[in-house]
């Protein structure tokens, strides 16, 4: 490591700019190369502290993503569990799953500047026409 604190700036870049041979790097002209090599030698490193930081910081969201999934899905598995007749539940659980994608349609559409009612019945209507094409498909 003390080898590579004692390099002047010329070796270093050198030294990037060979570890980026064989790279999408190759179609810039040599200037333009060295450029991009410079400011990365000039950027300054992630402390350990930080990585470790934002590692902790992807697990508590992934646990969140997993734990939001499952919560939504106990709607969906909730009715044919409890109900004994298996056709039925699974009619309940489509028309649940329905339900729960119309208001979801309507409450997105104003964050993608879109008409609420339009993007509700869209949002429906796509998931009911895939669900009828893979039961006519037998998928």
């Amino acid at each position: 490591m003390s080898n590579e604190v004692n390099m002047d700036k010329e070796t270093r870049l050198d030294i990037i700019i060979d570890e980026f041979s064989n790279t999408p790097l190759d179609i810039l002209d040599d200037k333009d190369r060295r450029e991009v090599c410079e400011i990365i030698l000039t950027k300054k490193m992630q402390s350990e502290e930080s990585a470790k930081g934002d590692r902790r910081d992807l697990l508590v969201s992934s646990l969140g993503c997993i734990l939001i999934s499952l919560v939504a899905l106990i709607p969906i598995i909730l009715p044919v569990m409890v109900i004994d007749d298996m056709d039925e539940g699974l009619s309940a659980v489509s028309t649940m799953t329905s339900l729960i994608l119309f208001i979801v349609g309507y409450k997105i559409a104003p964050y993608m500047g879109t008409n609420k009612w339009l993007t509700a019945f869209t949002i429906t209507g796509i998931t009911l026409a895939i669900a009828l094409i893979s039961v006519f498909t037998g998928g």
